[in-house]
């Protein structure tokens, strides 16, 4: 909420498109920037019925109230949202803000928050290395559709252009490999390498996410 808040300088009237940046879908924006201009609301969530996030009260497509786990109908909130800018005018300025609390408000004002049903789409979270692991191997097992913006890739195993692999270096299931040099007589199973990182001889390295800095 803080950051929207301190960007509102920068923004015209338009509605905002906000999104997590720790997340993976296939929902079509421009289908959600029509539904929201359409039913007037200052405020729409893109909401799925998803059980390990279900919390958030919905009656007639508009938010009831939020953390409601023990209730039965619940649907999950996606992290994509759609804001028209005036809404951003009652958070404090340079302080922290979490836009879910500033909603909590707009709905004691008795102001609409609606939903927008995506439940037809692909939505994964991948804020966590087991999450970020599972949506690699999604993808390159084709068991996860991938954005036609990413474009073609060797599958199971994404290789960038400027990796340097030397030679008897194993890949084994699946691999997603950067800018970063292997070694030879590696081992690579189930692995993303991140850009920049140097795998040295005869590491054996199995699901795990190797930024360089820390492995995961």
């Amino acid at each position: 909420g803080g950051g929207l808040r301190t960007a509102l300088n920068y923004l015209d009237d338009e509605p905002l498109l906000v999104t997590n940046g720790d997340i993976y879908h296939t929902i079509d924006f421009n289908e959600f920037y029509q539904f929201h201009i359409a039913n007037g609301a200052p405020v729409t969530l893109a909401m799925h019925d998803y059980n390990r996030f279900n919390s958030v009260m919905i009656k007639s497509e508009k938010v009831v109230s939020f953390d409601n786990r023990n209730e039965s109908s619940l649907l999950a909130f996606t992290g994509i949202h759609m804001i028209d800018p005036e809404i951003l005018k009652e958070i404090k300025q340079n302080s922290y803000s979490c836009i879910i609390d500033h909603y909590r408000k707009l709905l004691n004002d008795n102001m609409t928050i609606a939903c927008f049903r995506v439940d037809d789409c692909f939505w994964t979270d991948m804020g966590s290395p087991a999450d970020y692991l599972h949506l690699h191997e999604g993808l390159l097992k084709n068991d996860i559709p991938c954005w036609s913006e990413a474009g073609s890739a060797q599958k199971p195993y994404c290789i960038d252009k400027k990796a340097r692999l030397r030679t008897k270096a194993e890949l084994a299931d699946w691999v997603c490999v950067g800018e970063a040099y292997i070694a030879g007589g590696s081992h690579l199973e189930r692995v993303v390498v991140w850009d920049g990182v140097s795998i040295p001889a005869g590491s054996w390295l199995a699901d795990e996410i190797v930024s360089g800095y820390e492995n995961y």
